[in-house]
């Protein structure tokens, strides 16, 4: 984390980001490091305890996915959870729309916020991803049990 963030305060001070931009990477890395781990395939994880009461919503996708099958795909994991989610976000939206609690909603972004949005999301999942692999290739080359 420290590297993005090293990276992406770089990128604000060298002018090429705006801090807009910079705002939508780094909330999007830390909620997907947080909340949007590849660890929501398993139904009691650290990862869906982190959600507290909303943990259920979790419950299907467990159900759905195999722990370290797809949902530990590097491209295809995340986007997994991002539609997951989003299915779940629609379903809000339609909900809030319908009973008049939601106004006029509009997003609206452009490339280069989309870009860094899209970033902060699958970054951290790659990363987690990767230390697996390279956890299970250790313990494999060394012959040590799992801890």
């Amino acid at each position: 984390m420290l590297a993005w963030g090293g990276a992406a305060v770089g990128l604000l001070l060298a002018r090429i980001c705006t801090p807009r931009q910079i705002t939508l990477f780094v909330s999007a890395y830390l909620f997907s490091m947080i909340l949007l781990s590849p660890d929501l395939d398993l139904s009691d994880s650290r990862a869906t305890r982190r959600w507290g009461r909303l943990r259920w919503v979790w419950k299907p996708y467990a159900l759905l996915f195999r722990h370290r099958r797809l949902s530990h795909h590097l491209v295809w994991g995340p986007m997994t959870r991002i539609l997951y989610l989003a299915l779940w976000g629609a379903v809000l939206v339609l909900v809030l729309h319908r009973t008049s609690a939601l106004g006029s909603l509009s997003l609206r972004a452009t490339l280069k916020e989309t870009i860094g949005l899209a970033l902060g999301l699958f970054l951290p999942n790659a990363e987690h991803v990767l230390l697996d692999r390279l956890g299970s290739s250790w313990r494999r080359r060394r012959g040590h049990k799992r801890l």
